[in-house]
């Protein structure tokens, strides 16, 4: 969920993602305009939207556009990480 405290988004919070299974399930900022989501292994989804498109601020100005990636695979990197690569256990 997103929640925007002066309801530039929307009309209370906006529900971006919506999984079953995975693991972890974490968010990260990739850069200003690039949420990540880390849900390794997950194979059943939704996204409401790749792209929230940008909103007029209070001043006239218009906000980015919000870049929603989930990241469910060791293969995908965005901006130069691989968010589900993890290191193999020791050998004992």
């Amino acid at each position: 969920m997103l929640h925007d405290l002066r309801n530039r988004l929307d009309e209370g919070d906006i529900e971006v993602f919506d999984g079953v299974g995975g693991w972890p399930i974490e968010l990260h900022w990739a850069d200003r305009r690039t949420m990540v989501v880390m849900f390794c292994d997950g194979k059943q989804f939704k996204v409401r939207s790749h792209f929230l498109e940008g909103e007029i601020s209070d001043d006239g100005q218009l906000y980015p556009t919000l870049n929603v990636m989930v990241v469910n695979d060791a293969a995908m990197v965005v901006n130069g990480k691989a968010y589900c690569r993890f290191p193999e256990p020791p050998q004992n």
